[in-house]
């Protein structure tokens, strides 16, 4: 199971399972999330697509 993690009110750091982020999180959080694992997924493809196409030109 995938566990996150979570900053409480009192500054607390909460564990959460995947399933209890995605049930409980308020909207801008998942939001600000799901951004980040985008922006990571587009950075990988990105650099896997330049590794590709600077083989090609080898």
């Amino acid at each position: 199971m995938k566990v996150t993690t979570k900053r409480s009110a009192a500054g607390h750091i909460d564990r959460l399972s995947f399933a209890d982020f995605i049930r409980n999180a308020k909207s801008d959080e998942k939001k600000r999330v799901y951004r980040i694992a985008l922006d990571e997924a587009t950075k990988t493809q990105n650099d896997l697509l330049a590794e590709f196409h600077a083989k090609q030109r080898a």
